[in-house]
């Protein structure tokens, strides 16, 4: 298995605001490729700004030690200021505004500070247990891969505020002991932005730039002092207690290498002015030496160069600093990919989506006009007539196919078993079904209502006895008035809950479960286009009308109680006779049955009667039952299309929107976009992108037609929509509606994404030559040609970025990262060699770990001091020569707050400071009495050279100076 497919033990260790930062990228990368997954990458964040902390992705609150306290400066002292009094200024050099500093808010660029915080931050169990349990985690054992008792930790931040270059090497020094104390082999690399990055690319006030770049170089000097104390190349003693009763040990480094990255190269070539592009560089960099074949032929080469070592240890030296630049070929695919799915989610509004909609809006713009010009009896377009009158238009006489398809699946031709071929009309067949269900189900929701639908018609012989005639009627009766008191409450209450469980209540059955009465059977099985339902709910609407208008239950109502109570009234009589009256004066007459026709007569109206009014009581119920139905379902469907429409009237905008999103993605990664950050973007540029687009449109041109899942999957949602907004009640409020966003997920980021990614990868998806190649086509120029010249810039591009006063010190490498796919499309061994291996020191390294898309260039100067950094050079002051080393910014910057605190010290004993004063005196302060907390009394930059300098300001001035002049460089 590869090393980047089973990573050794990694934790990335964030110090200060931009450490975090870094490795909190450095994590998401890990997790984008899958590597987090080997549950064998830890991560922790150290810092005393807990607004820096709060903005992290990855970094968790149990991942996260805040080395801060909310005690101010002045309460740690009175606590701690005897242990803290070897390397601490008195409070009484303090102004007010440190002493009450707190440290939540970060150290304010002082050093002596951010020490302060995490030596108090050390006393907290909690904090000591996050630690732990970041160890403990990747180290434990599983059923997937081996321990072998090493980790690899990586610490990353800056060397120019407060936070990270006052607590960088305590981290280190704290968790080689506490791996090692473990049993566990701990190779511990930093990786560091070095000053000038923040004062350039960040643009930091110019007041603040000197106490920055001295912050680098103390820094830089503790780093020197512990590396040579620990490797026992020093003849001075230098004692540093990174934890309490904690101190350095022989052998114990603290990084076995250390990464530095500064703001320009040694040609002066940079990254421009931008933070971002430096920090982003910092990122990937680690990430390659952590988790790529990059790492590991990096170890065998440079930090385990052991000649290289021994040769340092001869000088007196330590040989661990690494200079770093990354710059790389980049076919941007993702991007490419993204540009692709929002140029066919553009083609779609600008193709059918939006035609009715547009012509609606012509319609109504001539309307209004015809209306401003003073024309009257003009009748308004209204937006359902219009849509489904211009749909069958392109439909049925311009017969377009898009629009042929939509009104297909609404007029459908169904064939039966003998092959008949008959039309399906779907808004018929599901207001039918609809109808029926619901009458049935009103006819079924009492037994009394179940008794009275079941009610047969009086025939011939009801009614023949006379001398039960009126017992008969009397019966009669009061089933006809209770069937219709019956009807009538049933109508009351019974058909809105009869609809709420027939339509609204079907949102949650799943698809099985649909019948042919329910809605989402014909909105959404099938997947139907949204403008298909449209049409299906404009095309309801008007059937619900039409069939509204055809009901006359409700004069029905009126001529069943007018009949029930005057059917047998002698209007020449009063009071009024009902039936029964007439049935009691039937019985009572004196004639034989058989010879008394006025009997016959009644019986036979009577039976004409009661078979009257039960047909006028069934057409009551179902039309009444109809016109509550059509009522509610009308509602419905207007606020289900209002839904719809806004949906539609967003995307008229979204056009617009996304037309200006197209626009800024083809021009998004011209050949000189990426320069600034090292990338050499490749077939990226707006002729490539429209070239690529231009050739894909043929190709997917019918892609929309299949696209079943997100037409059902955008209707769900719109319905979904519109249903929370029916449940809202009065005093909730839902978030705002967008179709835009809508539109964009469901069919940029979904349907168009993933039909180009899964049907047209090949349109996309290149290897880096590939693109080389097809930009050197697209250019009208020689591939070969083309191709050496980009990798000839690129390489340049990598030179790392640390200037050196001996641009030979140390030693060159430069990787190429190439993966198999990119190697076969070169398909000639000697062009391959010619075009990445052409220079000493080129190595081309091919893995398919390495992305067919990018090749990157890796370039390394190892095996450095930090005497070879041009920026820490004293100078040579006795050579009035150009040619001459010259004093290095950082070491000017440091040398400059040093001799300005003397000298106040020396003429103004005892006065007040002022905060910035104090501060950069702090942070210089610090510098010294970190490397060498309890010194001996020899001469040189001790740690309590100023505080003794109270007492012995000549001597200590002297020690100051000697400081500079050691031998070895000016570390």
């Amino acid at each position: 298995m590869s090393e980047l497919a089973q990573p050794r033990p990694t934790l990335l260790v964030g110090v200060g605001g931009i450490g975090c930062w870094l490795a909190d990228r450095v994590y998401a990368m890990s997790m984008e490729t899958g590597i987090a997954d080997s549950g064998r990458i830890g991560i922790l964040g150290f810092d005393t700004d807990s607004n820096d902390l709060h903005k992290l992705n990855h970094l968790k609150d149990d991942q996260l030690v805040q080395s801060s306290t909310a005690e101010t400066v002045f309460s740690v002292l009175g606590r701690h200021g005897e242990r803290m009094d070897e390397w601490f200024v008195d409070d009484d050099q303090l102004v007010a505004e440190v002493r009450q500093m707190v440290l939540l808010d970060g150290a304010g660029q002082i050093r002596m500070l951010s020490r302060m915080a995490f030596d108090v931050a050390l006393q907290d169990a909690g904090k000591l247990a996050t630690i732990d349990n970041a160890i403990s985690a990747i180290a434990s054992l599983d059923n997937r891969t081996q321990f072998d008792g090493k980790i690899n930790v990586l610490i990353v931040g800056s060397l120019a505020g407060g936070t990270g270059s006052g607590m960088f090497l305590q981290t280190a020094l704290l968790l080689g002991g506490m791996l090692r104390a473990r049993g566990i082999t701990p190779e511990i690399r930093g990786l560091f932005l070095l000053p000038d990055i923040l004062t350039l690319a960040a643009r930091l006030p110019t007041d603040q730039i000197p106490t920055v770049r001295a912050n680098g170089y103390a820094a830089l000097k503790e780093l020197n002092a512990i590396g040579m104390q620990t490797r026992q190349r020093t003849n001075r003693t230098v004692r540093f207690e990174y934890a309490m009763d904690q101190g350095l040990k022989r052998d114990a480094v603290p990084f076995t290498s250390v990464t530095l990255l500064d703001y320009e190269s040694q040609s002066g070539g940079n990254l421009g002015l931008g933070l971002e592009a430096y920090r982003e560089l910092a990122a990937k960099a680690a990430y390659t030496l952590l988790f790529s074949p990059v790492g590991g032929t990096f170890n065998a080469r440079a930090v385990n160069d052991v000649r290289a070592k021994i040769n340092a240890a001869f000088q007196g030296g330590d040989n661990s600093i690494v200079g770093l630049g990354l710059a790389s070929i980049v076919y941007p695919q993702t991007a490419m990919l993204e540009y692709l799915a929002l140029s066919y989610g553009l083609s779609m509004l600008h193709g059918h989506w939006l035609r009715l909609d547009d012509i609606f809006r012509a319609d109504m713009q001539r309307y209004h006009a015809r209306v401003a010009n003073g024309e009257t009896n003009l009748e308004k377009p209204t937006r359902g007539e219009s849509f489904v009158r211009n749909l069958e238009h392109l439909a049925l006489q311009e017969r377009v196919r898009f629009f042929r398809d939509l009104h297909a699946g609404v007029y459908r031709r169904v064939e039966d078993d003998r092959g008949n071929e008959t039309q399906s009309i779907q808004f018929e067949d599901f207001l039918d079904a609809l109808e029926r269900h619901v009458i049935g189900a009103f006819w079924q929701s009492s037994s009394k209502l179940k008794a009275a639908q079941g009610r047969e018609d009086l025939g011939a012989d009801a009614l023949s006895d006379k001398h039960a005639l009126a017992d008969d009627v009397r019966v009669y009766e009061r089933q006809l008035k209770a069937d219709f008191n019956e009807i009538e409450r049933g109508l009351a209450g019974v058909v809105h809950d009869l609809f709420h469980n027939s339509v609204i209540a079907a949102m949650f059955l799943g698809e099985t479960e649909w019948k042919d009465y329910h809605l989402e059977s014909y909105l959404l099985r099938g997947g139907p286009h949204l403008l298909q339902v449209r049409y299906f709910l404009y095309q309801l609407r008007d059937l619900i009308t039409q069939r509204t208008n055809a009901l006359t239950e409700q004069n029905q109502r009126t001529s069943i109680e007018t009949t029930l109570r005057e059917a047998f009234d002698d209007p020449n009589t009063k009071p009024i006779e009902s039936a029964l009256d007439v049935a009691l004066q039937r019985t009572e007459s004196a004639v034989p049955e058989w010879l008394d026709k006025r009997f016959r007569e009644f019986a036979s109206a009577y039976r004409e009667h009661y078979n009257n009014v039960l047909a006028m009581l069934r057409k009551l119920a179902e039309e009444g039952t109809k016109r509550q139905l059509y009522h509610l379902l009308d509602n419905y469907v207007v606020q289900m299309l209002s839904v719809i429409e806004r949906f539609f009237d967003d995307l008229n905008d979204l056009k617009d929107t996304l037309t200006i999103d197209v626009n800024r993605a083809e021009t998004a990664h011209s050949p000189e976009s990426g320069l600034s950050d090292g990338s050499r973007y490749v077939f990226a540029d707006r002729a490539a992108k429209q070239r690529t687009w231009a050739d894909l449109r043929v190709r997917i041109e019918a892609a929309s037609y299949g696209a079943d899942k997100v037409n059902a999957a955008l209707t769900q949602a719109l319905i979904e929509r519109f249903r929370a907004e029916g449940r809202t009640g009065a005093w909730e409020v839902l978030p705002a509606f967008s179709g835009n966003a809508l539109f964009r997920e469901q069919m940029v980021e979904g349907h168009c994404r993933e039909t180009i990614a899964r049907q047209f990868a090949d349109s996309y998806r290149l290897t880096a030559l590939e693109a080389m190649r097809r930009e050197a086509v697209l250019a009208g120029r020689s591939p070969d040609e083309l191709m050496d010249e980009i990798v000839a810039l690129v390489a340049n591009q990598s030179a790392p970025l640390l200037a050196l006063s001996d641009p030979l010190a140390g030693q060159g490498y430069r990787f190429w990262t190439i993966s198999p796919a990119n190697e076969a499309n070169i398909g000639n061994a000697v062009r391959f060699q010619a075009l990445f291996a052409q220079a000493n020191g080129n190595t081309p390294l091919v893995e398919p770990e390495f992305p067919d898309h990018t090749l990157s260039c890796l370039s390394m100067q190892v095996n450095l001091m930090l005497r070879d950094l041009r920026k820490l050079n004293p100078g040579l002051s006795a050579e009035d020569n150009v040619s001459a080393a010259q004093r290095g910014i950082y070491y000017a910057a440091y040398r400059t707050m040093v001799d300005s605190a003397m000298a106040h010290e020396r003429h103004h004993p005892g006065t007040p400071k002022s905060l910035l004063y104090t501060a950069s005196r702090q942070a210089m302060a610090s510098a010294g009495r970190s490397t060498r907390d309890r010194s001996d009394t020899r001469g040189g930059a001790g740690p309590g050279a100023l505080r003794r300098l109270r007492r012995r300001r000549g001597a200590r001035a002297l020690g100051l100076g000697t400081a500079r002049r050691q031998a070895g460089g000016p570390l």
